[in-house]
């Protein structure tokens, strides 16, 4: 189990240009500053969330991923358990302030969650 402090959030890039688009990215939310990529969606509230998106290359595959537990800040806790037979691989990258799901091809995530696998 891979437990992140509550600063990472869930972000997909749906139209595919900064990462592939069912590379479901957990990154390290934090104050704006230059150089951090402004995330503004469903957030419950919680207004503008900066990211920074990670430096290309150095990941390192942890293992295959089951389920996911998240908190939603509008709808509290969440969990979604990846199909069986689907291979959904865990990433880090070696600056620990980014990791990512890599799901297989037609994943369907929005601002909701995971849809599927």
């Amino acid at each position: 189990m891979v437990e992140l402090p509550a600063s990472f959030w869930i972000s997909v890039d749906k139209g595919g240009e900064l990462w592939p688009r069912c590379d479901v990215m957990i990154l390290d939310a934090g104050p704006m500053r230059a150089g951090r990529l402004l995330y503004v969606g469903h957030l419950g509230g919680k207004g503008p969330v900066a990211f920074s998106p990670p430096p290309p290359g150095g990941w390192t595959r942890v293992g295959n991923v089951r389920q996911v537990l998240y908190t939603r800040h509008d709808q509290g806790d969440k969990y979604h358990l990846f199909e069986p037979g689907q291979k959904v691989e865990l990433h880090s990258h070696p600056s620990r302030k980014a990791w990512k799901l890599v799901l297989p091809d037609g994943c369907k995530v929005n601002r909701l969650g995971f849809e599927w696998p």
